[in-house]
């Protein structure tokens, strides 16, 4: 799932015909590909049941690109072939009530009381129920609007300039700050 598509946009933008549907989807697949460029994972909803990480380097916290809102077991395995369970010791976090609305947790991690580490596994297995556990439930609706806008203005420049939209001069028509205040959310330390 794009953050948006010809028909969000054309219905968002009040479009009813077919004329420009060519340059259209060239300008919003530009947007869709800066703005997956920028964050560096698809925040969609994902069908995934089931993610292994390498976590060689982890101590109490696994990072998960993209998100988690919810798993039925996490394991653990020095080899990848022998599996055992941590889930009763094991959260999403940040905790719910210290995210917005909405938002997935950026990692899994042992429960502070339980002081549990992942140090000494090599892989970290999360296990869920398809299209709930992994990404958003939907685009953020700040990202979408923002998309939109975009597409917008480069129409827009489009009719002044004859500019010909791709994934670089997408990326002048995005509100960076914000596409990359996401992607410190789910790869700490970078912007």
């Amino acid at each position: 799932m794009a953050v948006i598509t010809l028909t969000s946009y054309k219905t968002w933008a009040g479009i009813t015909d077919t004329d420009d549907d060519l340059w259209l989807q060239t300008a919003v697949d530009a947007v869709v590909a800066a703005g997956l460029s920028i964050i560096g994972v698809d925040l969609s909803p994902s069908a995934d049941t089931a993610r292994t990480f390498d976590v060689c380097d982890a101590d109490r916290r696994v990072g998960i690109p993209g998100g988690i809102r919810a798993f039925t077991a996490v394991e653990v395995s020095t080899d990848g072939t022998t599996w055992n369970a941590v889930t009763s010791d094991v959260r999403v976090g940040p905790l719910s009530h210290l995210r917005p609305p909405d938002e997935p947790g950026a990692w899994v991690e042992y429960e502070p009381h339980v002081y549990g580490t992942f140090s000494g596994y090599h892989y970290v297995k999360v296990t869920g129920t398809t299209n709930i556990t992994f990404g958003w439930a939907a685009w953020p609706d700040e990202l979408v609007q923002d998309a939109l806008v975009a597409v917008q203005r480069m129409t827009k420049d489009r009719d002044q300039q004859g500019a010909y939209p791709s994934e670089t001069t997408a990326r002048r028509y995005l509100n960076m700050p914000l596409w990359r205040g996401y992607r410190a959310r789910y790869f700490a330390g970078v912007s």
